[in-house]
């Protein structure tokens, strides 16, 4: 899976730079193209963990009066195999409203524990 992030475009670098070494085929160069594959799988952690997109949805309630309310929120989701984790982060109006970036950084953290990926 290719990522959209800047660590994904190194990634997909590296690995096209060690499949050309190892046509090659000279121990030397078999050994860089070792070196580009770990530093690659090592990008596409860090790419898969920013790959992500926080949006902002409406939550429509109908009171008892039969009032119509909306309520915005930001969520997240991303992919873990088959399964789509949606998380909420917080309202994105009203008094104890979060800011996009607020609701990225908690996206973030949340991801991180959902992948079981440490802080670096």
């Amino acid at each position: 899976m290719t990522h959209t992030t800047e660590a994904g475009e190194i990634a997909n670098s590296l690995l096209h730079e060690a499949k050309k070494l190892e046509q090659i085929g000279e121990a030397a160069t078999h050994d860089q193209a070792l070196q580009n594959r770990k530093a690659a799988a090592q990008y596409r952690k860090i790419a898969r963990l920013h790959d992500l997109s926080v949006r902002e949805i409406a939550l429509k309630r109908i009171l008892k009066n039969g009032e119509i309310r909306e309520y915005w929120r930001w969520i997240a989701s991303w992919r873990i195999g088959k399964l789509i984790i949606t998380k909420y982060l917080g309202p994105s109006q009203g008094k104890n409203a979060i800011s996009e970036a607020e609701a990225l950084q908690k996206a973030s953290e949340l991801k991180r524990e959902s992948l079981g990926v440490e802080e670096e």
